[in-house]
């Protein structure tokens, strides 16, 4: 299911947007990024806790029969899952695809 969020000022990092790179030796190569969205910018943030309720709810609809399969939520607080100063203050997602993103 692919659900598609229009997020406000965000910033990149580890981009990896016009060439793959696999993230462990050995690995598939892939596009990747990490959003960091600034948690004053809750429309956002919003929309993306939205478009994560629908693909779970969707998930467990067709794959787990309706069971919750404790999945993973990909939208992180920076404040408690990074000791650095660039992500204080913020939410962040990691993406990453197969295809190349149009940009």
């Amino acid at each position: 299911m692919a659900v598609k969020v229009v997020t406000g000022k965000v910033r990149l990092s580890y981009a990896n947007l016009f060439e793959a790179r696999a993230s462990q030796e050995g690995g598939e190569a892939k596009y990747s990024v990490s959003l960091i969205i600034p948690k004053s910018d809750t429309a956002t943030i919003n929309a993306i806790k939205k478009a994560i309720d629908e693909v779970i709810q969707a998930e467990k609809a067709t794959k787990f029969g309706g069971k919750d399969k404790g999945l993973k939520n990909p939208l992180r607080d920076g404040d408690l899952e990074k000791d650095e100063q660039t992500y204080e203050g913020s939410m962040i997602i990691n993406a990453s695809s197969k295809q190349r993103p149009i940009i």
